[in-house]
């Protein structure tokens, strides 16, 4: 209110729960009458020395100084979501004519204060489940190859190879164009390719990748080297296979990749300077 009155949009500055002082930012969270058994009351039970307070940012300063490294967020977190809750219930004073209540407000920093650490380990758990679906380079002296299939009735398939070593770096990368005459036969075309291109390389020690764990389970009865990722970590061989719907001719590259395949090779790791057009 004291904010609102200096820029004269109301003639009133006086706290509108007991009326009596001015309601300045201090005043609303740490000495009108009220908000004392709040901030007591809290997890955090502090005592308001109300001669000590001068400006909220100097005495959340304070607050954080005197806590240790592990504690601060913690602490931090309730401090807002006190402010938040004494705020909230003071507008319900206002504007729909209910008592102040420290004890439901109290009650309420506890319920946002649990779902916001609640909504905070969801965040850390969803980095990382992120980081758990981004490609993983393979041990040092093998190669690791992705090939995946698009299809599109009613046989119309493109087949995109990527081979990178322990580095991150690109041996190979390959599009071309097949006819297959359903998904599955499409995908069997991509592991096939991709196997003929290793042969072709005369590589070593090689780890297939592949984003479909039906196909995965009946090859690995016979081999044990086809590893299962996510979608999420396989987009760079999925870029690769639709790349080859805009080209008649097979088309190979290593050092320059086409532009819409580095951005995907960058988020990989994998430093891509060079590009050549689509």
């Amino acid at each position: 209110m004291y904010s609102l009155h200096k820029r004269r949009i109301i003639s009133n500055p006086l706290c509108l729960v007991h009326g009596k002082t001015e309601e300045t930012f201090e005043h609303l969270l740490h000495l009108c009458h009220w908000v004392d058994p709040i901030w007591f009351g809290s997890p955090l039970g502090i005592r308001i020395d109300k001669r000590k307070i001068t400006t909220f940012d100097r005495w959340l300063i304070s607050i954080y100084n005197h806590c240790s490294t592990s504690e601060r967020e913690a602490v931090l977190t309730l401090i807002s979501t006190i402010c938040w809750a004494i705020w909230k219930e003071r507008c319900h004073f206002v504007y729909q004519h209910r008592e102040v209540t420290p004890p439901s407000t109290i009650r309420a920093t506890r319920n946002l204060a649990l779902e916001f650490r609640h909504a905070s380990a969801s965040m850390r758990n969803s980095r990382v489940l992120r980081l758990h679906m981004q490609w993983l380079p393979p041990p040092i002296g093998h190669h690791k190859i992705n090939s995946d299939a698009s299809w599109f009735p009613p046989d119309h398939t493109g087949i995109g190879i990527v081979i990178r070593d322990s580095n991150r770096v690109m041996i190979v990368g390959s599009s071309l164009l097949k006819k297959c005459g359903s998904v599955t036969k499409a995908e069997a075309t991509a592991i096939l390719a991709g196997s003929e291109l290793v042969v072709s390389l005369q590589l070593q020690n090689i780890i297939f990748e592949l984003d479909s764990e039906e196909v995965i389970i009946e090859i690995n009865k016979n081999h044990n080297n086809w590893v299962w990722i996510p979608r999420e970590a396989y987009r760079v061989a999925h870029v690769a296979s639709s790349l080859a719907f805009g080209r008649v001719d097979p088309v190979r590259w290593a050092s320059q990749p086409p532009p819409s395949l580095t951005n995907v090779l960058c988020n990989d790791g994998l430093p891509c300077p060079h590009v050549e057009g689509d």
